[in-house]
């Protein structure tokens, strides 16, 4: 994740979330605070070199627009890289850009002790958001139990952490019932929370995921 710039000497202010992705073999995911892009990447001694970038058409405010003319730029006009520590430098003879390993920029909430608002719910094939009411459930995990709102009613019970899995114990629900609508949302969280399912946590996002593929996906607040 960027942590300063430069550009022909002046300090840049950087707006929005910028951050180079470098986790697939031969290949760079780059965020630009707007738009993103991807593409077929390779090194030549220290210095990136990009063969072609695919970026989204997201339209951007002009400072937006200035910064991510700015990052891609920099991508493609084949900068050298340096690393020293957590630090990561992309450099050219104008222009400067530094980021910071984003485990230490923005490290893994833990799971337990954190309270994990609602994004929404998924399976292989759909996404779906939160809540139709526009209220938005919740979890929380603590000594051993569950607690939380499905974005209807509330639900307590026995929850078990053991490395990536979390195993759920019966829940008791509290509240009256809920409309139609939000019913079906509630059931889809349900479904989840019941038995065992895989917790994948990056930075302040986490995924819960059933073995069929049904999940839920939550933001720590």
């Amino acid at each position: 994740m960027a942590s300063g710039a430069t550009e022909q000497g002046t300090v840049r202010a950087l707006t929005g979330r910028i951050a180079l992705d470098f986790t697939r073999a031969d290949r760079i995911t780059a965020s630009t605070g707007c738009n993103s892009g991807s593409g077929a990447a390779r090194f030549e001694g220290d210095r990136l070199v990009i063969d072609e970038l695919v970026v989204t058409a997201i339209g951007c405010p002009a400072d937006l627009a200035a910064q991510e003319t700015f990052v891609l730029d920099l991508l493609r006009a084949r900068p050298t890289i340096s690393a020293a520590g957590d630090e990561l430098v992309v450099r050219t003879a104008t222009a400067e850009l530094r980021l910071l390993d984003r485990r230490v920029a923005d490290p893994d909430r833990p799971l337990e002790g954190t309270r994990w608002t609602i994004d929404g719910t998924f399976d292989a094939a759909i996404a779906s958001s939160a809540s139709s009411s526009g209220r938005r459930g919740f979890l929380a995990i603590d000594a051993g139990r569950v607690s939380g709102s499905t974005g209807c009613r509330t639900f307590e019970g026995p929850a078990t952490v053991s490395a990536a899995q979390v195993s759920f114990g019966p829940l008791t629900l509290a509240g009256p019932a809920c409309p139609q609508e939000e019913a079906r949302a509630e059931a889809a969280v349900l479904a989840v929370l019941r038995g065992t399912a895989t917790a994948s946590i990056t930075a302040r996002s986490l995924r819960l995921t059933k073995p069929d593929g049904a999940g839920i996906t939550f933001q720590a607040v």
